[in-house]
């Protein structure tokens, strides 16, 4: 089957994956693009994977058969999401959990960058943290965080809540805020189960998650630096520090 039209049904649907959260959700699925990223996904992972015309044929030996569609060039290039789309784009089940896995996860607290909320998951799932939740937080499905992510958001656990749920969650869990206020993370020691929460890039640990939190810790910085750090980076810092 090779899909000609931009207004075929797919082709429609596909669009719809890439530009609208509440779509994501009500299907169940959500995009991806790059052969290096899609290739090594499990078969039950994918849900199809549309390809396009001209590199069918070097490219569709690598997916399962009957779930590769050929797609003309022109109405592909429509379609992708990147400046030089590599020929491959997918859709994949979301995979949305309502539990944390492990001992030790992080809870993105209103980001609204999803390039950020891609690259913590690409770190998370680096570092070994199975779980990340979501609170108020730019869609971890959308393409931007998915590209970041390189992968990782099909191997992590993710946790979309409001914050009572969220707090519900990881009752047990040691709760540890990224905030400036608080103490140098060299000086503190951590204990048992633990949660690293990360703040929004503007405006840092809401309110409700620092009267919550049992420590707040600060990544130190040179006196005539920056004034801050970038979510992404102060949250690699910590999944790897503590």
């Amino acid at each position: 089957m090779v899909i000609t039209s931009a207004s075929n049904d797919r082709i429609k649907r596909l669009r719809s994956l890439y530009k609208d959260r509440k779509n994501r959700y009500l299907y169940g699925e959500y995009v991806a693009e790059g052969v290096t990223m899609i290739k090594d996904l499990d078969e039950s992972d994918l849900n199809e994977v549309y390809i396009k015309e001209s590199r069918f044929d070097e490219l569709s030996r690598l997916f399962p058969s009957e779930k590769t569609i050929a797609v003309k060039d022109a109405v592909f290039d429509t379609v992708a999401d990147t400046k030089t789309p590599s020929g491959v784009i997918a859709t994949i089940k979301i995979s949305e959990s309502t539990e944390i896995s492990g001992d030790k996860a992080i809870m993105l607290c209103g980001l609204s960058d999803a390039g950020n909320v891609g690259t913590i998951i690409r770190t998370a799932c680096a570092r070994g943290i199975k779980t990340v939740i979501c609170v108020d937080t730019a869609d971890p499905f959308s393409p931007k965080s998915v590209r970041a992510s390189m992968g990782g958001i099909v191997k992590t656990n993710i946790v979309i809540a409001d914050y009572e749920k969220a707090f519900s969650l990881i009752n047990g869990y040691t709760l540890v805020a990224l905030d400036m206020d608080g103490i140098c993370i060299y000086d503190y020691k951590q204990v048992g189960k633990t949660v690293i929460a990360v703040g929004n890039e503007a405006h840092g640990i809401p309110d409700c998650v620092k009267v919550r939190c049992d420590v707040k810790v600060n990544i130190p910085m040179a006196k005539d630096g920056v004034e801050s750090l970038n979510a992404a980076v102060s949250a690699g810092i910590a999944m790897y520090l503590l």
